[in-house]
């Protein structure tokens, strides 16, 4: 028998960071969203930010940077592309981080454009604890898969003042999924058999998301380049449902900007959103 490790986290144990993602922690025990929640907290902070400059206003900004916002359970979690975030309370780990990437941070377009695929290798790396690291795959753009199931959602929304909010719900002791999802869904409890302990995934998961945000702001083609090395299905038959339009071809590479590189009748073309489907062959 799996042995019961409590479903609420303990304020009292939470890890303290003196620096990078958990500096700041704002725990709850219920919200709609996690995201809705940093974006109201965003909001608010800004209606009393300096506003004489962009230096001034991107300086109140930055200290929100690393900012956390942790819930035992959503009643309205939200995934990529409108989609809903489905999570049994107290099972998972469901919270939003706050990124700041200033006007000054080098090719800063560049850095916000890649945010989801940093965000992709950070929970990419904390599963990697848990199980074999072959197990773990990265779907393009940001979609986190644990032998070909996904375990988790991420979801970035660019919020006031160069803030940026990193949506992460993942699957940690989850075992009871929809019907709908019960088929392509899952978690490290059903993978390994054994309770995770949600406060030492979440302080693994910090820290490898400082890991990857750092290298984003001071070197985001080093940060592009690592994604490239884990992306999953290089160089093989790719379907990519764009909303308005199938497309069908090569998985031809990942773009300096973070786009897809699709080949189709031999012509490629870069695509910046979709849902992709790999052959059982490309998970690897």
């Amino acid at each position: 028998m799996i042995p019961e490790i409590p479903n609420r986290f303990d304020p009292s144990d939470f890890p303290q960071f003196s620096s990078g993602m958990g500096r700041v922690l704002i725990h709850v025990s219920e919200t709609d969203s996690t995201n809705r929640l940093a974006k109201s907290f965003v909001q608010a902070a800004w209606e009393v930010a300096p506003r004489r400059v962009a230096p001034a206003l991107d300086q109140s900004a930055n200290g929100l940077d690393g900012t956390v916002f942790l819930a035992d359970s959503q009643t309205a979690g939200r995934g990529r592309l409108n989609r809903t975030w489905n999570a049994s309370a107290g099972q998972n780990l469901l919270l939003t981080a706050l990124v700041h990437i200033p006007e000054t941070t080098p090719d800063n377009g560049l850095a916000r454009g890649l945010l989801p695929l940093a965000t992709a290798l950070a929970v990419a790396e904390t599963l990697g604890a848990y199980v074999p690291t072959s197990s773990v795959a990265i779907k393009w753009p940001n979609d986190v898969l644990l032998n070909g199931l996904k375990s988790s959602g991420i979801l970035v929304e660019a919020g006031p003042g160069n803030v940026f909010l990193v949506g992460i719900g993942l699957n940690v002791n989850e075992s009871d999924f929809p019907d709908s999802l019960s088929e392509t869904a899952t978690s490290l409890l059903l993978q390994t058999g054994q309770r995770i302990d949600r406060m030492e995934i979440y302080s693994r998961l910090m820290s490898a998301l400082t890991k990857y945000v750092t290298l984003l702001k001071s070197e985001p083609s080093a940060l592009l380049g690592a994604y490239r090395a884990q992306v999953s299905g290089m160089n093989r038959p790719v379907r990519l449902n764009t909303g308005s339009a199938i497309v069908e071809g090569t998985m031809a590479g990942i773009h300096s900007d973070g786009g897809l590189i699709v080949e189709s009748n031999a012509v490629q073309k870069v695509y910046y959103a979709g849902d992709v489907t790999l052959s059982p062959s490309s998970m690897v």
